[in-house]
């Protein structure tokens, strides 16, 4: 039984449907999909047997960037949720790479859902509002 399969049963899914069990599936399983496996190992190379015959069908905007790089988008902002989700501090963490790598990924999917994260995205007036306290030494709400 999976982790999701476990996490559903808990939740008193007793069969749960497929649909149901991808949605149950960590973020950080999806991420470690794009990683590379065990290199260079036949059955485990997630390169070979993952990411060129299937998953890179996932990402139909990706252009030139290589599975490598959207790995390292995606794990830096799991890294980033993960750290968020966990309440640590996250003042000095570099918001506005985030924000891009969230919008580029976005648009490896699709244009239309990276254009609507771009626009809908708050982190610009979070960012705003931190300068005016840092500058003025006051707290801005």
């Amino acid at each position: 039984m999976t982790d999701a399969t476990r996490t559903l049963v808990r939740r008193g899914v007793s069969d749960p449907e497929p649909d149901q069990i991808v949605a149950a599936t960590s973020f950080g399983f999806w991420v470690g999909l794009t990683d590379a496996g065990v290199p260079r190992d036949p059955l485990w190379s997630y390169e070979t047997t993952l990411w060129q015959p299937r998953l890179v069908h996932a990402f139909p905007r990706l252009g030139q960037v290589r599975r490598k790089q959207l790995h390292r988008r995606l794990d830096d902002v799991r890294r980033f949720r993960n750290r968020l989700a966990h309440h640590e501090p996250v003042h000095a963490a570099p918001l506005e790479r985030i924000r891009d790598d969230i919008v580029a990924i976005a648009g490896y999917v699709d244009h239309d859902a990276a254009a609507f994260i771009a626009g809908a995205q708050r982190i610009d007036a979070v960012i705003a509002r931190k300068r005016i306290a840092v500058s003025s030494g006051a707290s801005v709400i």
